[in-house]
């Protein structure tokens, strides 16, 4: 489990008893002698992760280190000329600065930006670096930007709406996708022939019309399917004839059939999605 700590004032006593990984979440705008030593349990603890929100964020200018994971609230406002090489990966609340902050982060490569209704050009957060990135709860446009992402290898799109879907299909790195509740996803077509997709998990689409297309992903190794209620055991014969798959999870329909389906395909269920790096 996570600790997080809120770091108020006069809290900083308390840094050296938390674990390793914690969390700091910083609220409150910290003195420059705080902000210093912050930045030293930081500089000796670079697995744990900073939670900045304004006006603390106003003074990330005077780190002189940040840890390898970092989430910032929508209203921070990115530094003039300062980089931070030690970032790893990066969540952003809110897109409206997302593409300037990551210009401050010249080795960040695992991204993730809850969107908040808002709307984003995914050009924003397009780098070539990009290993694994997270959209979610809002609206995404132009999606075929991530193709300069040659890296991008893990991919998960959350209760968003698409001006199109079809981009995903031609992201040639891609292993693990996740779509749940993906607005009017009807095909999985844009999928097919991906030599490189071994991992998919597919959660509340109510417009998916077939899962046949599942049948023409050869690398295709796990799979979850999540209230899917749309489906029978009909589609589910689409399933049996995958031989690359090794894990599966089924929820297409009522208890029983996702029984018997399961037992039909004998295979150990599939694992949490996580956008770490594969």
């Amino acid at each position: 489990m996570t600790h997080v700590h809120a770091l108020r004032p006069g809290g900083l006593s308390k840094l050296d008893a938390l674990p390793a990984n914690a969390t700091l979440h910083l609220r409150d705008r910290p003195t420059q002698a705080e902000v210093e030593e912050i930045s030293n349990w930081l500089e000796v603890r670079p697995e744990s992760t900073l939670r900045v929100e304004p006006p603390a964020c106003e003074l990330l200018d005077g780190f002189g280190t940040l840890p390898f994971n970092l989430e910032l609230d929508r209203g921070a406002v990115p530094p003039n000329g300062r980089s931070f090489d030690r970032v790893a990966r990066v969540t952003f609340s809110g897109a409206r600065y997302a593409g300037g902050w990551l210009e401050c982060f010249p080795n960040a490569h695992v991204v993730r930006v809850d969107l908040h209704g808002e709307t984003m050009d995914a050009a924003g957060v397009a780098l070539e670096r990009l290993t694994a990135l997270s959209l979610v709860e809002g609206t995404v446009t132009n999606l075929a930007a991530l193709d300069r992402a040659l890296e991008l290898r893990t991919l998960e799109l959350r209760d968003v709406a698409l001006d199109s879907f079809e981009p995903v299909g031609r992201l040639h790195a891609l292993r693990s996708l996740r779509l749940c509740a993906v607005e009017r996803v009807g095909s999985l077509a844009p999928l097919r022939g991906h030599r490189k997709l071994t991992d998919l998990w597919l959660e509340r689409l109510p417009h998916l019309l077939s899962l046949r297309d599942l049948g023409a992903l050869p690398a295709l190794e796990s799979l979850a399917l999540i209230a899917l209620w749309q489906f029978g055991m009909a589609e589910a014969e689409t399933l049996y004839g995958i031989p690359t798959l090794r894990r599966a999870s089924i929820d297409i329909g009522g208890r029983r059939k996702n029984v018997e389906i399961s037992k039909r395909l004998c295979l150990p269920e599939t694992g949490r999605f996580r956008l770490d790096e594969r």
